[in-house]
């Protein structure tokens, strides 16, 4: 290997390792950063209105609807997130609530095994 070519691997590598490096110690920094900032958020129990008897699964996502209000949840039937938790099942699996927490619409019963995720676009849903 000529000089020119050994020199520019070296510098390759140095480079490399520079930035390898300096960028594990910013990740580090701006991690600990981070957790020390206070929760804006909490919990708040039993803020979804559910039908008598209804109980929400495992979750398997959640959107907000085109109002930037109301939420849209795909959820496992009343299951947990193992097995096939919609299989048999008479559950809508599709739920949408009112920024108060208030059941409005739900769909999609005997339609999923197990479901996966979720996406509100801009056409409206009716049914």
């Amino acid at each position: 290997m000529s000089y020119k070519g050994h020199a520019g691997l070296t510098l390759t590598t140095i480079v490399s390792m520079i930035a390898l490096c300096g960028g594990s110690a910013l990740a580090q920094v701006n991690a600990s950063s981070t957790n020390a900032l206070p929760n804006p958020y909490h919990v708040v129990e039993n803020y979804f209105k559910f039908p008598a008897g209804r109980t929400i699964g495992s979750t398997a996502a959640v959107d907000i609807d085109r109002d930037g209000r109301s939420v849209w949840v795909f959820e496992r039937c009343g299951g947990a997130s193992g097995g096939t938790p919609c299989a048999g099942s008479n559950l809508a699996p599709i739920l949408k609530f009112e920024a108060s927490g208030k059941l409005v619409k739900s769909f999609g019963a005997g339609m999923f095994v197990y479901p996966h995720g979720i996406h509100v676009d801009r056409e409206e849903i009716s049914g």
